[in-house]
């Protein structure tokens, strides 16, 4: 079972996370795709046009069972499904989206400015079967 990350191929902050993600994800279940990319043109029937600039993610991609998340509900259900460790701050997917998205936007209007290097252009990481198109 996989999971699809739509994330900003622009962002420095969304390469960085990206990065993380990569490097945690032992059992290769995350998919990633760019927001401007075929996948996620292909599926904006399914998702909110006015969250387009948040990273999405999709839980259990392509199955009966898929959910979308968006903005600081995606990034703790990312971490609850790393498992392990990242469950501690994961476990607030579960609490209202709406006590933390403040946050995220905050984060998210500023991201060009907290973080300069762009680490998702990266020749080695393009390679990863787990980036689609």
């Amino acid at each position: 079972m996989s999971h699809l990350i739509l994330y900003d191929k622009h962002c420095s902050l969304c390469g960085v996370a990206i990065q993380f993600v990569l490097k945690k994800d032992k059992k290769r279940r995350f998919l990633f795709a760019s927001l401007e990319g075929k996948t996620a043109r292909s599926l904006c029937n399914m998702i909110h046009t006015a969250e387009a600039e948040s990273v999405i993610f999709i839980e259990h991609f392509q199955t009966q069972k898929q959910r979308i998340y968006y903005q600081s509900k995606a990034v703790f259900r990312i971490l609850w499904c790393l498992g392990g460790f990242w469950k501690l701050f994961g476990f607030k997917c579960f609490l209202p989206s709406w006590m933390f998205d403040w946050s995220y936007q905050l984060i998210a209007k500023r991201r060009h400015k907290i973080c300069k290097v762009c680490s998702i252009k990266n020749p080695e990481i393009k390679r990863d079967s787990r980036f689609i198109s």
